[in-house]
């Protein structure tokens, strides 16, 4: 699945009435995108009560300069000035309308450009109990295999949810942990994502017992992205 242009995403932040058909049908399907929009239109949100004398805390240098250089790399900045600790606020209603379209934009390309590596293959997790639908990520970095979900309000349960790489029958799986804060999770580099290629989540009990459950809530085939 494509994904809508992060510079579209900041629009559809600021202004949601932007969104036609295709917008609503493309975030209807699919997960990471809204996720994305919902994170810009919680940093306008947070933008507009912003006081007059507040001083917003800076980025840190690693990540302005990774965005410093993926502009320069795609050629879309010519000179660089220094992000500012404490940027001068003016009161003015239009200033003010700048500073939040900036903030949004600028968070649109942090999402973008953190993120660890190229895309290189997607599923959409289709819900096997009453849980939401959600969408996990392979993203490549050389040799190294990286897995983002989004998971959204998986139910509270007594044990835990545990997120597995599968081969396509299902005979041999490999653990990459709980599911938790993370949102991302490094696959061992002795793991081959072709033929563990279908991401499952399963409930686990609180019993000591590192085999899965057979209670899964979750899955999807990883489907190559070129």
């Amino acid at each position: 699945m494509s994904h809508l242009h992060p510079d579209h995403l900041a629009a559809l932040a600021l202004e949601p009435d932007l969104a036609d058909a295709d917008d609503e049908t493309h975030l209807d399907a699919c997960a990471r995108c809204r996720r994305e929009v919902s994170i810009l239109r919680a940093v306008s949100a947070r933008a507009r009560l912003a006081r007059p004398d507040e001083t917003p805390p800076a980025p840190p240098e690693a990540v302005w300069d990774r965005v410093v250089h993926e502009l320069s790399a795609a050629g879309e900045l010519s000179t660089v000035t220094p992000l500012p600790t404490r940027p001068v606020w003016r009161q003015s209603w239009a200033v003010a309308a700048a500073l939040i379209a900036v903030v949004v934009v600028a968070a649109a390309a942090l999402l973008q450009f953190n993120q660890p590596g190229s895309v290189v293959a997607e599923a959409a997790l289709e819900p096997l109990t009453q849980v939401a639908e959600a969408h996990a990520v392979l993203f490549a970095d050389g040799d190294q295999r990286t897995l983002t979900v989004d998971a959204p309000a998986l139910p509270a349960i007594d044990g835990y949810y545990e997120l597995w790489l599968l081969n396509e029958d299902g005979t041999q799986l490999v653990s990459l942990g709980p599911i938790d804060d993370r949102t991302r999770y490094d696959i061992p580099s002795v793991i081959d994502t072709d033929v563990y290629s279908v991401v499952d989540v399963s409930r686990e009990p609180l019993d000591g017992d590192p085999t899965h459950s057979t209670d899964s809530v979750l899955r999807g085939p990883l489907e190559p992205t070129a």
